[in-house]
């Protein structure tokens, strides 16, 4: 499996975690793979090759993940940038043909308006982090402006050092940046070179078997980390149908178990403690309330939840 290139560089250690190549613009192209594959969806995928060809070039690289028939299985490819071959208008053209082939399963990053100009509204799924990864700013500057939240929410100084590795993360794997930062608070606090007593390490906490499975080489290495543990809250929201709130649950307690497939949190105490802290730190960030968490637990887990969310109103203050 290829990671996409900014977690690419990071993870292969040619990038460090607040150094990131001037001007760099990655571009992902990603497709959805629906559950049921057929002749049709095999015929699309080859029109896509060839336009992902002509629109990366020769340095374009790609990665399946997942099988198809699997939840979440796609298809990517990735590449510096656009190739010189094609003109601005006839890339918009092979773009349009590929919505035109996947409709919402396609994702482009970053978002290319469509042959008349306008740049396509985000899908519902990105509405929250709308904005984050606009194509006009670099990478510092988007990190400079999630840093700057006091219109937004809370800022935290354990993270501040973090964010450029969080945006990049982010990014990358299409994932909120203020989840991943409200998980580093939750897992570490911010601490690099945190280590439980059950062996995980680092900023967002990655068992030896997790981070070896999202090629993590050096789990103390803040960007490696961040884009690690970012690359496996994806695969777990993907499993869980983008449900943000099971997907976090899964990180604590492990995804298989038979609650979170039938979209409850597990009635483990620690693991309700850590969603609450989870968004609560993200409310915070935020200023956006989670409503969907208590109907997801049982009635001796909601009483859990509620005295966990009353000791962190006082020990960190109000949520929103």
């Amino acid at each position: 499996m290829v990671v996409p290139v900014l977690c690419a560089l990071l993870l292969a250690g040619t990038l460090s975690s607040s150094a990131q190549p001037p001007g760099a613009s990655p571009v992902l192209i990603a497709v959805v793979l629906p559950k049921t594959f057929d002749v049709e969806t095999h015929e699309r995928l080859k029109t896509t090759w060839l336009a992902a060809v002509q629109l990366l070039g020769t340095d374009m690289r790609h990665s399946s993940i997942g099988t198809a028939g699997e939840r979440g299985a796609r298809e990517e490819w990735v590449a510096p940038g656009w190739s010189d071959e094609l003109s601005e208008p006839e890339r918009l053209k092979v773009l349009a043909g590929l919505r035109d082939l996947w409709g919402e399963k396609l994702l482009v990053e970053p978002r290319q308006p469509t042959a008349d100009g306008t740049v396509p509204a985000p899908q519902a799924r990105e509405q929250r982090r709308a904005g984050f990864a606009a194509a006009s700013e670099d990478l510092a500057a988007v990190a400079a402006r999630l840093a700057d939240l006091p219109d937004k929410g809370a800022a935290f100084d354990a993270t501040k050092p973090y964010q450029e590795a969080i945006v990049a993360a982010a990014r990358a794997h299409d994932v909120d940046p203020a989840l991943i930062e409200a998980v580093i608070l939750s897992e570490s606090n911010g601490r690099p070179r945190q280590r439980s007593p059950a062996g995980a390490r680092g900023l967002m906490q990655l068992t030896p078997q997790t981070a070896r499975a999202m090629g993590v080489k050096d789990a103390y290495n803040p960007g490696q980390n961040i884009c690690g543990g970012t690359k496996y809250l994806k695969e777990l929201i993907e499993r869980f149908d983008g449900n943000v709130v099971l997907a976090v649950a899964a990180y604590n307690a492990g995804p298989n178990r038979d609650s979170l497939d039938a979209g409850r949190i597990p009635a483990i105490r620690e693991t309700v403690a850590y969603v609450a802290r989870v968004f609560h730190r993200y409310s915070q960030l935020t200023g956006t309330a989670m409503t969907e968490i208590e109907g997801r637990l049982s009635d001796k887990a909601l009483r859990w939840y509620e005295k966990e969310t009353n000791r962190l109103e006082r020990l960190w203050g109000p949520a929103t």
